[in-house]
């Protein structure tokens, strides 16, 4: 917590920083495939408005640009939690993220 006093004619502020620290989890770039034929990709939704539009389109142009490609769709809050990251990564060998609005 972030205090500073200062001090004035018969009158002291106390001034409060009221952001919450945090630890950012960083990864790096993930390594790219060749192609997308015969993969699971997944499409990741954070469910914030329009997101769900966007993935349903790149996946129905991915279906007819690739031969055999399998989607599974993933709706998770941001940011994911741990769990949710570790099972799209389990369950796809690429995984496409979009937000919204």
């Amino acid at each position: 917590m972030f205090e500073e006093v200062v001090e004035g004619s018969a009158v002291v502020w106390e001034v409060l920083d009221p952001t919450a620290g945090y630890e950012a989890v960083v990864y790096g770039p993930a390594p790219r495939l060749e192609d997308l034929n015969n993969k699971k990709v997944g499409l990741f939704w954070n469910g914030k408005p329009g997101g769900n539009v966007v993935l349903d389109s790149i996946g129905a142009l991915l279906q007819c640009r690739y031969e055999s490609i399998q989607l599974k769709f993933f709706n998770a809050g941001f940011p994911a939690a741990p769990e949710m990251i570790k099972q799209m990564a389990a369950e796809s060998d690429v995984v496409i993220v979009a937000t919204g609005d």
